[in-house]
């Protein structure tokens, strides 16, 4: 940690220490024009070999590359929420990716002590391909009401190491939903509902600010709560900081819900649900 750093764009001499880098990885938001935005400014920066990662979910890596002047540097490191938890790095060329840039980038995540894994560059790369489907389920399982507590304990007792409904606050809803368009407009009948508008879960938070832990609320509500322990009356040993959910938000789910009345069907992608 001798090595580390901490930049900030306000501090002068962030361009001095960019144009020593190697390797830069990106972790804007998923906007397409933002990380065509910052690939041109870090560009003036940073040295010719050096690789540009893009931290993205869903975003095609080739797309991305097109604002690059060196687009053979540019290459996806997708992490998962929380980072410093699970342990599987998505590694995504495009076509137009060089070797070394590969070779680097692998390096740098079984340096980071990552699960590291090779993935082609299509929508959702590997595991949000899968992930959507499941989360779309969990969208029908909430649309009929299901309790998002119940949901999150039981795919927990299966064995998946977060419930959905907790990764989805994690990441952070306006993620969440912005995965949830692309992939719904890329893999067609595998992200459709039997739901009319279950599909607009997510959006409606985002429009009520609900954006997951980041914000306090999402499916669940944070908070801070901070632990003080004292070795005596004037002695300060430690302290920590922690964001524990109390609550669900059942009166934005129910307000959703009714929104449009919603009910079962059993057409496919080609009919109109009634």
């Amino acid at each position: 940690m001798g090595n580390v750093i901490g930049l900030t764009q306000d501090m002068s001499s962030w361009p001095k220490h960019f144009s020593q880098a190697d390797l830069v990885v990106e972790a804007v938001l998923e906007d397409l024009n933002l990380k065509h935005a910052v690939i041109k400014e870090t560009e003036q920066y940073i040295p010719e070999h050096c690789v540009f990662a893009t931290n993205t979910s869903a975003l095609p890596i080739a797309e991305i590359a097109k604002a690059s002047k060196r687009p053979e540097n540019i290459i996806g490191m997708h992490y998962f929420s929380p980072v410093d938890k699970m342990p599987l790095l998505e590694i995504i060329p495009h076509e137009g990716t060089s070797e070394k840039t590969i070779a680097t980038a692998y390096d740098v995540g079984l340096r980071q002590g990552k699960t590291t894994i090779l993935v082609k560059d299509v929508p959702g790369f590997y595991v949000n391909r899968s992930l959507g489907p499941y989360m779309s389920e969990v969208m029908d399982l909430v649309m009929d009401g299901a309790d998002p507590l119940r949901v999150d304990k039981a795919l927990k007792t299966f064995g998946f190491p977060v419930g959905p409904i907790n990764l989805a606050d994690e990441v952070g809803i306006d993620v969440a939903g912005h995965v949830q368009s692309f992939l719904g407009d890329n893999l067609g009948v595998r992200m459709s509902s039997p739901h009319k508008n279950a599909s607009t879960i997510l959006p409606k938070m985002m429009e009520k600010g609900l954006l997951g832990k980041k914000s306090g609320k999402g499916f669940f509500e944070y908070v801070f709560v901070v632990v003080v322990v004292l070795t005596s009356p004037s002695l300060l040993q430690s302290s920590h900081i922690s964001m524990i959910p109390i609550n669900q938000i059942n009166k934005t789910l129910a307000q959703i819900r009714q929104e449009r009345k919603t009910k079962r069907c059993e057409c496919r992608s080609t009919e109109t649900c009634g």
